[in-house]
């Protein structure tokens, strides 16, 4: 009884896939749970930690067989990556960053240049690559970005900003989405990789609420910073909005990678708050006796199972290249991050002043963490909106009505 939301063992899952999620299971509690307290409170980036994953063959996880991989699939990438954030979901910063954005994106538009340069950097622990989209005056509405990359003879030479760049401080490489031209809107935007101890480069720290102590995301500015033009991931034709498009049917990894981490993020609190509801007495009565706990409970268990397997479909729709991938990936990331926020609010309430106290439990942590699901990586509202044109059938634009910009 209760075994499904404790344990690994689920009848969606492939042997393979149990076995794989196990064995994830045992090296997040045996390897990442010692870094998780010191974690919250460094100013250092866990490279130690990163080579741990590297040993364990998770960090190959995802990479072809070609390039010296296993040439697993995205959904098994998921896995490991819940596994991981079910012990702290700030951590998961390293499979998500190291295995998931930065490798899928080269998987699916990388060169061979690229590949051979950086997959044996990523396998081995020692490339962070993170993803440089947003901008001061550019967030939800994406196509509103200035970040410009001119070809000038034998380089790319690359100016302008990126706001809130997930662990940007700590990075190696930076997949900056920027303008190729003299255009407006979705038309030129492509994507050129800069190396983070590039000339040029100024990052500074933005410490946020999801750790006490080191930044977790970054402002970066570029001026005048050149690099080869190989670096181009790929480059945007001021005449259209493919390399733009492409670039956004990337994302649908990157909303289902976050889907893991959230339900991995709330299964922590879960089994915290269970276990918890068991030995607490109050009243003379375990506190999992009184029905308004149970009720909770059950709330959370059954939000966690619907996730979870809202998620598994993204996953999978990804892996199949399925046309649906774009609203499967919306769908369960709107409800993931509601779901991640609520089960982990409702864990913090069954512990009661012990989910306050800094360090008694992971939940204060988890509650820190959690809220920034609904905002980071694409807003719950434009999510909405995704799921609503594809309801509708047809584009919703949130832009004044007006002829659609074309390029000049």
């Amino acid at each position: 009884m209760g075994t499904s939301f404790t344990s690994v063992v689920r009848s969606d899952l492939t042997t393979e896939e149990i076995k794989l999620r196990q064995g994830a299971r045992e090296f997040s509690e045996a390897v990442v749970r010692p870094y998780s307290k010191d974690w919250d409170t460094s100013t250092d980036f866990p490279w130690e930690l990163a080579k741990k994953f590297a040993e364990a063959g998770y960090l190959s996880l995802y990479v072809p067989e070609e390039h010296g991989g296993q040439g697993g699939s995205f959904f098994d990438m998921c896995l490991v990556m819940e596994e991981v954030a079910r012990v702290d979901p700030n951590l998961c910063v390293l499979p998500q960053e190291m295995m998931n954005w930065g490798p899928f994106m080269l998987g699916e538009i990388g060169s061979d240049y690229h590949k051979q340069k950086y997959y044996p950097r990523i396998m081995a622990g020692e490339a962070l690559f993170v993803q440089g989209l947003t901008e001061s005056h550019a967030g939800s509405s994406l196509t509103d970005l200035v970040t410009r990359a001119v070809i000038d003879g034998d380089g790319v030479v690359i100016n302008g900003e990126k706001w809130m760049v997930s662990f940007a401080p700590y990075s190696t490489d930076i997949i900056v989405f920027c303008r190729f031209g003299d255009c407006v809107g979705p038309y030129g935007i492509g994507a050129v990789i800069i190396p983070t101890d590039s000339d040029g480069v100024t990052i500074h720290d933005l410490h946020t609420m999801m750790r006490r102590v080191g930044p977790t995301e970054g402002h970066c500015e570029f001026h005048d910073v050149r690099v080869p033009p190989e670096y181009i991931l790929i480059e945007g034709n001021p005449a259209t909005k493919d390399a733009f498009r492409t670039l956004m049917s990337l994302y649908d990894s990157q909303r289902a990678g976050a889907c893991a981490r959230a339900v991995g993020c709330a299964q922590g609190a879960f089994e915290e708050a269970l276990a918890w509801s068991k030995e607490r007495v109050q009243f003379g009565r375990r506190i999992c006796d009184f029905q308004g706990t149970q009720w909770k409970l059950a709330k959370m268990a059954t939000k966690l199972e619907t996730a979870r397997t809202m998620y598994y479909k993204a996953a999978r729709d990804i892996d199949r290249n399925a046309p649906e991938a774009n609203m499967s990936t919306s769908v369960a990331k709107a409800f993931c991050n509601e779901a991640a926020w609520d089960v982990v609010n409702e864990a913090f309430q069954i512990l009661g002043s012990r989910g306050y106290i800094q360090g008694m439990f992971t939940t204060e942590a988890r509650i820190r963490h959690a809220r920034h699901f609904t905002v980071a990586g694409g807003t719950h509202e434009m999510l909405l909106n995704t799921i609503a044109a594809e309801v509708l059938e047809e584009p919703i634009s949130q832009r004044p009505l007006r002829a659609e910009p074309v390029p000049s």
